[in-house]
């Protein structure tokens, strides 16, 4: 049975995130080491998904999203080996965090990339998402979708009215009620599992303070970066090691 709606103005909604690896091999010249391995041989020995478990603390006035400690899934290394060649993958969980301030229409993110942190600050606007009439539900609460079209990205979300907070997983915002489940272009989708109100979470919803201030433009190009620096690197000859993560 559901609460009054005032009484869900506030409360912790843990969620998986579920992230699809679809990573193209085809012109990495070091998975090509001494013509003994070939990039379908290494795509069919790698994961397909990593899942995260994360937590949404709310209230009327702000919200934080960040990993459940509860639940985190530890950094660690999977092995593979057919005879010919070894893969190591590192696969590791982000630190990540997201503050929004309902109130103050603004976003504070702290983004965890290869040990270093990095704090983005930008204003929120209001996203023009558009209703599809289509309903489900999720959790036992009646819900709506909507999408939302942003460049070539296209965020697909379910919300409910019945908590009438605008908010959701990732700082997803704009919609008359809490996003329940939310899918972002096919690589990214992220599900409610559980939902508490009225939990005293005021102490934990808190801007987040450590990293390097940075643009979400200057962001960007450190990932892009690194990322192709990570490519020019092999463990050795038949050795090939990918490092996973956000």
């Amino acid at each position: 049975m559901q609460v009054l709606h005032a009484q869900n103005m506030a409360g912790t909604i843990t969620y998986t995130e579920t992230m699809k690896m679809n990573i193209d091999l085809s012109g990495d010249v070091d998975v090509q080491a001494n013509g003994n391995v070939d990039a379908e041989q290494i795509r069919n020995m790698m994961p397909k998904e990593q899942h995260t478990k994360r937590v949404l603390y709310y209230n009327a006035d702000a919200a934080l999203y960040t990993n459940d400690k509860k639940s985190a899934v530890e950094n660690h290394d999977i092995e593979q080996n057919d005879g010919n060649m070894r893969m190591v993958f590192k696969v590791a969980v982000p630190e990540d965090i997201v503050y929004t301030s309902l109130k103050d229409a603004h976003r504070i993110e702290q983004r965890d990339f290869m040990g270093r942190k990095f704090l983005i600050t930008s204003d929120i606007d209001q996203p023009k998402w558009k209703m599809t009439g289509n309903q489900k539900t999720i959790l036992g609460y009646p819900c709506q979708e909507a999408v939302l079209m942003k460049g070539k990205d296209t965020l697909t979300a379910w919300f409910t009215a019945a908590i009438p907070v605008s908010i959701g997983p990732q700082g997803f915002r704009g919609l008359p009620g809490m996003i329940l489940e939310a899918k972002q272009n096919s690589q990214l989708e992220i599900i409610a599992d559980d939902v508490v109100f009225g939990t005293d979470n005021n102490k934990l919803i808190v801007k987040p303070k450590g990293g390097k201030k940075v643009t979400r433009d200057e962001y960007e190009k450190i990932v892009e970066e690194k990322q192709k620096e990570m490519m020019k690197e092999n463990g050795g000859s038949n050795s090939v090691i990918i490092k996973l993560g956000r």
